[in-house]
């Protein structure tokens, strides 16, 4: 099976760098052009479905996409919000200078130690990493194996998939998907 990873086009919150995993802003102008970006990039790639997480950044690329590609030829569109990004808690809708700022103890422990540090009323790396996974796994299992499925996903989504059950000596930190870039990978 072929899967070709794509993350959504920029937001506002991307511009700014902030950490917004649960709130759910709308494309910029920019990324909309990424989007568009993406069609020229997939178009021969004779896809199959479509997988997106429940979020507008994601459903708004994948309309983009799916508008021009399902001219050519039907594709399958699953939306699944068990892809979302992973929820932030107090720390959604800033940057890592104001998040230092107004919790600095919990701010230097993630520096530390990531995957073992959840700011307040955030979801836990594990949980996340067990959601997206056991998600991803339930659909690859559901497709064929010629299948050839594009996910528009988010940053930490994409690269628990990747680390996870495409790639496992990619290291976490490493993956860096760049908003219109399409990245293949074989399941």
């Amino acid at each position: 099976m072929i899967i070709y990873l794509c993350r959504h086009g920029e937001t506002h919150y991307n511009q700014q760098k902030k950490y917004y995993g649960s709130l759910d802003p709308s494309l910029t102008e920019k990324g909309k052009q990424q989007a568009l970006q993406l069609v020229h990039k997939i178009q021969s790639l004779s896809l199959d479905t479509i997988l997106t997480s429940g979020m507008n950044r994601t459903k708004e690329t994948a309309e983009i996409l799916y508008q021009r590609l399902d001219e050519i030829t039907p594709i399958n569109w699953i939306i699944e919000a068990n892809l979302n990004e992973r929820d932030f808690g107090a720390w959604e809708g800033k940057d890592a200078d104001e998040i230092e700022e107004t919790d600095p103890l919990t701010w230097q422990a993630f520096i530390e130690a990531p995957f073992d540090t959840t700011p307040f009323g955030a979801e836990t790396y594990v949980a996340f990493k067990q959601r997206i996974i056991t998600t991803i796994q339930e659909i690859l299992s559901k497709q064929s194996t010629s299948s050839r499925l594009l996910i528009v996903g988010h940053q930490g989504a994409l690269r628990v998939m990747v680390t996870e059950l495409f790639d496992k000596n990619q290291n976490f930190w490493d993956l860096q998907f760049e908003h219109g870039k399409v990245y293949k990978y074989i399941y």
